[in-house]
């Protein structure tokens, strides 16, 4: 897809460690300031942008059903997505949909 829209992207970028993000921002010359790590899953994306010091904006799946793997890890971020939503309830809360 990213080949399609002409962008340049980052294979293989082994999140949740932030291996990936710096190699993004060091292709682009851009400072971790400038980036925002856009991602629908909490144990992955979110935490890769953590890792690397990055701001992260938590997206709801675009898809209804997952890999293995995606599958395993939604199982845990419901549980956690419940621990944070009681906790911050409105940092927490969908905002909005794309339509």
């Amino acid at each position: 897809m990213a080949n399609k829209l002409g962008i340049s992207y980052v294979a293989r970028a082994l999140k949740p460690l932030p291996v990936g993000i710096n190699k993004a921002c060091k292709q682009l010359d851009v400072s971790k300031t400038e980036v925002v790590m856009v991602g629908d899953q909490l144990m992955t994306d979110i935490k890769a942008a953590n890792s690397a010091k990055v701001r992260s904006i938590l997206v709801q799946p675009v898809v209804n059903t997952d890999g293995w793997k995606t599958r395993f890890n939604r199982f845990f971020e419901r549980k956690i997505m419940r621990y944070l939503q009681k906790r911050n309830p409105e940092v927490m809360k969908w905002r909005g949909e794309i339509k």
